[in-house]
């Protein structure tokens, strides 16, 4: 998992996932996102670049989906 982050991070996308940036995309991740998205947890510009794993300005379930998914390869 180290190594997907490392390489998210040297493409430029600003943590790719690593929302609390304890360097494991894991659960905890997912949470961050899902507390974020239902409006329990406000970000940081730098973890919100990191959830935004679309690209598009704004999380949401695209987001969580994505997270997941990166997680379970």
């Amino acid at each position: 998992m180290q190594l997907i982050v490392e390489q998210l991070l040297a493409a430029g996308s600003c943590g790719g996932g690593d929302i609390n940036l304890d360097g494991q995309l894991d659960v905890l991740d997912i949470v961050m996102v899902v507390q974020y998205v239902i409006g329990d947890l406000n970000f940081s510009s730098d973890e919100f670049c990191a959830a935004d794993s679309d690209a598009n300005g704004q999380i949401d379930i695209l987001d969580i989906v994505a997270l997941v998914g990166t997680i379970l390869m």
